[in-house]
């Protein structure tokens, strides 16, 4: 089996349907680990987020303790909503390897998803504010396609509340990482209460900023970088407020994963196209058919003569209009019997074509038995930060560069020579055709 030996970024997303079921050929490399955890708000002050820094409270945020019972103290925030996980390396990670429960509540939405290429951080922003709950975050390392370094081997993530600190994991890759933490609104003395000394120390401290001595980051419920009379009223309308009783849905239910979704092209001949939704969803506990599948949105509806999802054959049936032309964006969610979902995203092109990345790349063996790739990738958008994967004799990734360039080096035995079938997603979904390259002498 090849191996990468090094590069300039290297994870198998088996995203196409011309390409997803390929043998999984995983590099024999360590997996990926979490290195730090922390909380936010897009309703955070410059002040408040400087102050948590240079206070050693976090780096963009809150950074939730670990290695003792202090992770699951209150956070006292009303408005948390940012979750910032930072990886060990460079990784494949996107919106969907993200899920989070509470006690009773599965229903959060992510609204905004980055990853920061530099730093390995990947931010997601929910659509609104935790509530006080306490709460269950898992990141994907073992689903259908689980978060991977560019070498190819899945998050190594695991995690045992209240003991581990960072990094993740136990040396094997392939883990989901499993982190609990509570919101509690107002109980700044993080005594699982919203009390009377909670209200009364806000009181306290009222006309205080970031700059005064006294000042404290846990007593500024709104992050607002002072302490203003609204913190006490927040105090005091939650007096003797506390946790719901049981434990969040995720600690013993794992939440559905997906592929990622993936491009498909309908050409003016094409009648119809299926989607197999049973290949592209997955979960621990139900198997495909008894998952509860629905089209949670869709653009330039006006390219259908219909959409539907088919529970029998377990597809997404679509069937354009007559003589149409444009792409259309599709959401399909998977829910199991929790209520826990994930989403995936279906870019279709009817007609034509649009906008999508076009890849080359040669293979020349350097030294024995070492193989460089190189090639480029064009594109009528930003490039830089794209990815380029890799299937059939290699199997690992590697990240464009702003000029579209990209280089790994891989080690490939001589009974390993095969074709090299490599593909691009540019950032609004379009993919490439495959690239095929035999890779060996012939």
């Amino acid at each position: 089996m090849a191996s990468v030996h090094t590069s300039r970024h290297a994870s198998l997303r088996s995203r196409s349907p011309r390409i997803e079921h390929l043998e999984d050929r995983l590099a024999l490399t360590a997996g990926p680990t979490v290195i730090d955890f922390e909380v936010s708000s897009t309703q955070w002050t410059t002040q408040f987020e400087d102050h948590l820094s240079a206070s050693s409270q976090g780096t963009l945020g809150y950074r939730v303790p670990t290695g003792s019972a202090s992770q699951l103290k209150s956070l006292p925030w009303k408005n948390v909503d940012t979750l910032i996980v930072t990886f060990s390396e460079d990784v494949d990670v996107r919106r969907e390897h993200l899920s989070i429960s509470g006690i009773g509540v599965t229903s959060f939405t992510v609204q905004q998803f980055h990853y920061d290429i530099s730093t390995h951080r990947a931010t997601w922003t929910l659509t609104s504010p935790l509530a006080s709950n306490s709460y269950s975050v898992e990141i994907d390392g073992d689903g259908v396609s689980p978060v991977k370094n560019l070498q190819g081997a899945p998050l190594d993530g695991e995690w045992t509340t209240s003991t581990d600190t960072f990094p993740s994991g136990n040396s094997s890759a392939g883990g989901d990482f499993s982190f609990a933490f509570r919101v509690l609104v107002g109980d700044a003395n993080q005594t699982n209460t919203v009390d009377y000394y909670d209200y009364y120390n806000a009181g306290l401290k009222t006309g205080l900023t970031t700059a005064s001595a006294g000042y404290s980051a846990l007593y500024d419920f709104n992050g607002s970088g002072d302490h203003s009379s609204a913190d006490a009223s927040d105090a005091y309308s939650r007096m003797w407020s506390t946790y719901p009783s049981g434990s969040p849905v995720g600690t013993s239910n794992d939440a559905p994963t997906n592929r990622g979704g993936g491009y498909f092209y309908i050409a003016p001949s094409t009648v119809d196209l299926a989607i197999d939704l049973w290949d592209q969803f997955s979960d621990a506990e139900t198997v495909d058919p008894a998952l509860t599948y629905q089209i949670i949105s869709s653009s330039s509806d006006s390219v259908w003569s219909s959409k539907s999802i088919n529970a029998t054959s377990g597809t997404l049936d679509l069937v354009p209009a007559a003589n149409s032309s444009g792409r259309s964006v599709l959401i399909v969610r998977a829910t199991d019997s929790q209520g826990q979902f994930t989403d995936a995203k279906f870019v279709v092109d009817v007609g034509n074509k649009f906008g999508v990345p076009s890849l080359y790349f040669s293979i020349e063996e350097t030294q024995y038995d070492q193989w460089t790739i190189t090639g480029t990738v064009t594109d009528d958008g930003p490039r830089e930060g794209l990815l380029v994967t890799f299937a059939g004799a290699v199997n690992c990734s590697a990240r464009v560069d702003s000029l579209g360039r990209f280089t790994i080096v891989v080690i490939l035995e001589a009974d390993d020579w095969a074709d090299v079938i490599g593909w691009v997603y540019d950032w609004d979904g379009g993919r490439s055709d495959p690239y095929i390259k035999f890779a060996g002498y012939a």
